[in-house]
């Protein structure tokens, strides 16, 4: 269910919504969000979108992915990977659509939260790493993951951090202690 109470003003120049609480509850993710989308005559459209979420399910994350900007083995990766974690965060979009993913620093898209309780399933016929906690980030066309713990095969993984400069072109760093 979506409850909000929303400001609409239109004319033949611009078109502005603005509404100070959007709250979204659904089986997956709960929201409460803040927007205000500008569209004036022969310019881009503007928006300042910001948002926090908790009782995520991370089994359903490839629904909230930024998979626009993602390279298709990426998304296909994270679809099959990612196989359960609770997770809450929030979430920031300040910029012209036109722009995004925001390559030259020309606006803003941050995607922040924290997962605990998670699995990933990383590769078939591989164990997969339980009990996954993590703050992941995601800034433009970038994710970054840190504060990295969980186990496999009885050992802990801690200290671990993982980088993606450019989601379009990925290249993954992982590091860590085991």
């Amino acid at each position: 269910s979506i409850t909000t109470d929303m400001f609409v003003s239109h004319n033949a120049r611009q078109t502005e919504i603005y509404t100070a609480d959007i709250a979204a509850v659904s089986p997956h993710l709960n929201t409460h969000s803040r927007l205000h989308v500008l569209a004036v005559k022969d310019a881009p459209v503007f928006m300042d979108l910001v948002s926090y979420y908790d009782h995520g399910k991370g089994a359903y994350t490839g629904q909230y992915l930024p998979t626009g900007i993602m390279g298709k083995d990426t998304v296909q990766w994270l679809d099959r990977a990612l196989v359960n974690a609770d997770v809450h965060g929030g979430f920031l979009f300040y910029g012209r659509l036109q722009d995004f993913p925001f390559a030259s620093d020309q606006g803003v898209m941050l995607a922040q939260f924290n997962v605990t309780n998670g699995e990933l399933d990383y590769l078939p016929d591989w164990p997969a790493i339980t009990h996954l906690a993590a703050r992941v980030r995601f800034r433009n066309s970038a994710m970054f993951i840190d504060q990295g713990h969980g186990n496999i095969l009885g050992a802990t993984l801690t200290n671990t951090s993982v980088a993606i400069d450019n989601l379009a072109d990925a290249q993954l760093v992982v590091k860590g202690d085991v």
